[in-house]
Formats: structure tokens, C-alpha cells, sequence
């Protein structure tokens, strides 16, 4: 028998999908009625599963409080003392029915606080992954996001110029390009520096993805983001490539499609990051995500507009950039809002009806 059971209104399947599959794959035995077959009775087996149980996680949302289904399941989880209780970030808990606003509820994205209720409850993970039994409910791994990735995010952009000034004192480079020295060495660090670092936030999301939170990925994100930004640029000037057409100065054109080609590329992983995470994606997490991509639109709008000698504010270089940077600006906020608006009331959409039980 499964020792763990979720409760969820069908609208909101695929938070309940999520929650579920990493549940699992964390080593936990997990039931919830999208695994009934053609032939159950399913309120006879619901109330089975129900009944042996070691714990129900209830998924509360503005559909799930008027479920008679979740309701009762829920209540009877109460009075069988193995309810955790948790809500979607829309809800406010003045909306939970009644008799369950004693009751302590947590996000449903925070998984941490799930696997300690977990445990408080006797349920434990089994097979290749129950050690991270332990690392949930420890009160030594309870302080949220660790330093590595604090560092790694904040840290990226000097280690690209630290790598740059060590490049440039053992006058390494990429010989044979038409390019100052210095450029040469400075642009070939950066480039192995961003990607040393992308590799770096890649593996470490990889090893930590059963253990780390959203915070945690969405700073390996950044980091990696600033560094692409920073180097993508100086690549361009390296190899001379130029898809903006004629700018004022003559390495400004290569800039400008570095910056312009990176702002790109990070906001589409953004968006994708996000898209794929939807499901468990957290405020803090969706806020990383927009942080790095508006540094680096406004730097490709800054350098670009410079490039141009495009201005809105008045003639000069100066106020060319101040133009580029006040676009970028505008920009930034404007997919914020836009984000803000997707993910609020979209992210908990089912992917798909297929599979739901109609009851629910």
C-alpha cells in the first residue's frame, strides 16, 4: 500500500502531478487517483487508499475548497491525524473551509516542508533515494538556500574577470585573428569563463535537483546568464562577426550582435526554464528568472542604441546609451508584467484532461 495519498481538485491535476512524480522519484510510494483503472469502484478504492495511508497531502486552490471530494478526504485525514495541508500561492487562507484554518498550511511548492511533515509522520523514503529523508528533515539543511549557490550567481562575472586578468599577465589567447592584443586575451577568457561556468551551474543543478530548492536552480541560473551576457559580446568582437549593419565606431557593430544575440538566448531559456518548471515554479524563482533576463536586455539595448547613435533623449553618445538602457527598461517591466500575468493564472492549467478523473 502506497504511504502517502493526494488529495487535489481536477483543475489543478498538474500540480498534483508534479508534486506526485517527485515524490517518487525522491523514493516515497505515492497514490493519487489518476492511477485508477477502468474496472476500480473508485470510491471504494480511494477509501482504501485513504484509509491506509500513512499521510494525506492535501492540495488546497480556489477549485479544491468546493470540492464535496477534497473536503471530505480532507476531514477525514484530520480526524485520522496524518493531514498536510497545503495551498496554491493565489489562495489566501482566510478561503480554507472550515475547520481546517487551525491547521498549518504551507505552499505546495515547498517540497521541504512536505518531506518534513512527511517524516513527523513516519513516512520514509525507500530504495537509491531515501537519504533525502534526512536531508529535508534536518534541521541542519533548514536555513533555505546554500552559500554555493548564493556565491556562484553573485560570483560569476568576477571570475570572468579574474580570468581575464590572469589570461592577460600569462598572455594567453587565440592566435590568428585581426584583433588588438589585449581585446584577444580578454575576449578569449571570457569565453572559456562563461563557459566553465555554464557547465559548472548545469552539473550542479544536475547533482542537487533532489535536494535544492526553486531559489537554488533559479540562482544557477543567473549566474550562468550574467556570465553568457558578459562574454557573448567580446566573442563577436574576436571573431568580427556583425549582423546589425554599419555603427559608429568599428568594433561596435560586433557588440552590439553579441548583446543583442545573447539577450536573446537568455530570455528564451528563461521563458522555457519557467514553462517547464511551471507546475512547482515559486515567486522568488520566476523573479530570478526576470532579474537576469532585464540586466541583460538592458545592457543589449544600451550598447545597441550606442552602437546606432540612436537617441531619444538628445544628441551624443551619452544619451544614446541613456535611450538604450530607458527602452530596456520598459522592456523589463512590461515581460514582468507579462510573466507576473502567465504563471499567476495559467501555471496551474492541466497540460492535459486526459487521465483526470472526471469525480474530482
Amino acid at each position: 500500500m502506497a504511504d502517502v495519498f493526494i488529495s487535489y481538485a481536477r483543475a489543478d491535476w498538474s500540480v498534483a502531478k508534479a508534486l506526485a512524480d517527485e515524490l517518487l522519484l525522491l523514493g516515497y510510494e505515492v497514490w493519487w487517483d489518476a492511477e485508477l483503472i477502468g474496472t476500480d469502484d473508485f470510491r471504494d478504492t480511494i477509501m482504501e487508499k485513504l484509509t491506509a495511508a500513512k499521510a494525506v497531502v492535501v492540495i488546497w486552490s480556489s477549485t479544491s475548497v468546493r470540492s464535496r471530494f477534497v473536503r471530505d478526504e480532507a476531514s477525514r485525514a484530520l480526524a485520522g491525524k496524518k493531514l498536510v495541508s497545503t495551498m496554491l500561492v493565489e489562495l489566501d487562507l482566510a478561503e480554507l473551509p472550515l475547520g481546517f484554518g487551525g491547521h498549518h498550511t504551507s505552499s505546495v511548492t515547498d517540497r521541504r516542508n512536505i518531506i518534513r511533515a512527511l517524516s513527523k509522520l513516519g513516512v520514509q523514503a525507500h530504495g537509491a533515494n531515501s537519504k533525502v529523508n534526512h536531508l529535508y528533515s534536518n534541521p541542519a539543511h533548514r536555513r533555505g538556500v546554500p552559500w554555493s549557490a548564493i556565491l556562484f550567481a553573485a560570483g560569476s562575472v568576477p571570475f570572468l574577470v579574474a580570468l581575464a586578468g590572469l589570461f592577460h599577465v600569462m598572455d594567453w589567447g587565440w592566435a590568428g585573428k585581426k584583433v588588438v592584443m589585449t581585446e584577444q586575451k580578454e575576449s578569449s577568457a571570457f569565453v572559456l569563463g562563461a563557459l566553465l561556468v555554464t557547465v559548472l551551474g548545469t552539473l550542479l543543478a544536475h547533482v542537487r535537483a533532489a535536494t535544492s530548492t526553486a531559489t537554488e536552480l533559479g540562482l544557477y541560473w543567473l549566474g550562468s546568464a550574467l556570465a553568457l551576457g558578459f562574454s557573448m559580446p567580446t566573442l563577436f568582437v574576436l571573431l568580427e562577426w556583425n549582423f546589425v549593419g554599419q555603427t559608429r565606431y568599428s568594433h561596435s557593430g560586433p557588440l552590439a550582435s553579441g548583446a543583442i544575440l545573447v539577450s536573446l538566448l537568455v530570455v528564451g531559456s528563461a521563458g522555457l526554464f519557467a514553462r517547464i518548471r511551471a507546475a512547482a515554479l515559486t515567486g522568488v524563482e520566476l523573479g530570478l528568472y526576470w532579474f537576469g533576463s532585464a540586466l541583460v536586455v538592458m545592457s543589449s539595448m544600451e550598447t545597441l542604441f550606442w552602437a546606432k547613435g540612436w537617441n531619444v533623449f538628445g544628441p551624443g553618445p551619452t544619451y544614446a546609451r541613456g535611450s538604450g538602457y530607458a527602452i530596456g527598461l520598459l522592456l523589463a517591466i512590461a515581460s514582468g508584467f507579462g510573466l507576473r500575468y502567465q504563471f499567476r493564472f495559467r501555471k496551474n492549467r492541466p497540460r492535459s484532461s486526459a487521465g483526470v478523473p472526471e469525480h474530482r
